[in-house]
């Protein structure tokens, strides 16, 4: 199981585009807000304590949208290699 802590700024966007091959993902608001986007472009607004199940190979994008940097964690299972950031 792989786990990472990041902090964002405002209105950085996170993973644009990302698909997680080969694993589920769970995060979890720890502090502030962000956007959530799926593939049909559906938003949803999470904030702390919220969390979210991303199945294998869903797309999937975070935006940070609070006045105060957005602390995410998130765990893939099977582990799996943290992607690159796409800007």
């Amino acid at each position: 199981m792989a786990k990472f802590l990041k902090t964002f700024r405002d209105a950085e966007q996170i993973w644009l585009g990302l698909e997680n091959p080969g694993s589920e993902e769970i995060d979890f608001i720890l502090k502030g807000r962000a956007l959530a986007i799926d593939a049909q472009g559906n938003e949803t607004v999470l904030e702390a304590t919220d969390c979210m199940f991303i199945p294998e190979g869903e797309y999937h994008q975070h935006v940070s949208i609070g006045a105060e940097p957005l602390w995410l964690l998130w765990v893939y299972t099977p582990q799996a290699e943290l992607p690159p950031a796409k800007a």
